[in-house]
Order: C-alpha cells, then structure tokens, then sequence
C-alpha cells in the first residue's frame, strides 16, 4: 500500500495538486487506502482460486481489512463497510470488463479525499456503479477535475501494478527457507 501510494502522489496530477506539500496525515491516509486495495487484490485472486463461498468469504474479508484498519487506529464499522463496498466494486469492474474505470475514478476521488480534498459526496452514491450517468445526475459528483483525466486513471492503475509487484516480492522472500 505504501508503495502504491508513493507512486500516486507523484503520477497522478488530480493527486499531486491536492497533496500540495504533503503531510503525515495524508501519507497515512492514502497508504491505508491503497493497503485495503492490495487486500482485495488479493481477495480477487482468491476468488479465481476457489469459488465463492458466500458468507464465509465475506466474514474472512471483514475480519482481515479489520485487522488492518486496526493497524491504522480506525477499525470502525465504517471503515470496514467503506472497505467492503469498494470490494465489492472491484469485482464488479472484473466482471464487467469496464476496464476498472469506475473503481479508478472512486480510487482517485478517495485518494484526493485521504489529502483533505472531497471530490464525492459519498452518501449519494448506489454501489456498485454500473455507469457513471447516475453518479453525475444525482449530483454527487463534488470536483471532477481532480478524478476524471484518464492519464490519471491510468496511472493509477499503473501504480497499482507497482503495488502489486512489491507485494509479490515480499511474498515470494517470506516463502524462502
């Protein structure tokens, strides 16, 4: 997550303007964000693995992001449920080969909020998003200057790959004798 984050802050501009000069705070934020990222990520390869098993799954991916939103001092019900719906739209996306558009768009606008800039209103979006059209006619759509530059999409998911490359690196050195 760490270093997905570190990779936003410097590829993406819509992040890069609202990080300004940084801050503990939001280095913290945004590497909370993109650390319940890598968790789901590694829940989608689960889900490739074994097929889905309903409650029990669900269970198991609460019980992790809690334990890692433990970490960051913020295991509320909240936070987890916040964990849980971007889950579940990151499968969406998947399955639905929008080319993770939606999930970059919300990544982005959380990533800008994490640095103290709202981009959503939050509490008038239905999940999972199947098209953008509801999400700007109900109006929740606060700035879209700093979540809609598909550069920034796609640097986005670029510093995703990163991530993901870094977690597989510190996999792979833990599985060593």
């Amino acid at each position: 997550g760490n270093t997905m984050a570190k990779a936003v802050v410097t590829a993406c501009e819509g992040v890069k303007r609202v990080w300004g000069d940084g801050d503990e705070t939001k280095a913290l934020s945004l590497t909370k964000l993109f650390t319940l990222l890598m968790l789901s990520q590694c829940y989608r390869w689960i889900d490739g693995a074994e097929p889905d098993s309903g409650d029990k799954q669900k269970e198991a991916r609460q019980a992790s992001a809690s334990k890692i939103l433990y970490l960051f001092e913020d295991d509320s019900e909240e936070a987890i449920k916040d964990f849980l719906i971007m889950d579940t739209q990151f499968k969406y996306d998947l399955e639905h080969e929008s080319h993770m558009t939606h999930l970059g768009i919300l990544l982005l606008a959380q990533a800008c909020e994490a640095c103290s800039h709202k981009c959503i209103e939050w509490s008038r979006v239905s999940f999972p998003i199947k098209s953008m059209v509801p999400l700007t006619q109900s109006r929740a759509i606060i700035d879209s200057a700093s979540i809609s530059n598909l550069n920034d999409i796609t640097a986005l998911w670029n510093c995703h790959a990163a991530g993901v490359k870094m977690m597989m690196k510190h996999h792979e050195e833990q599985a060593k004798p």
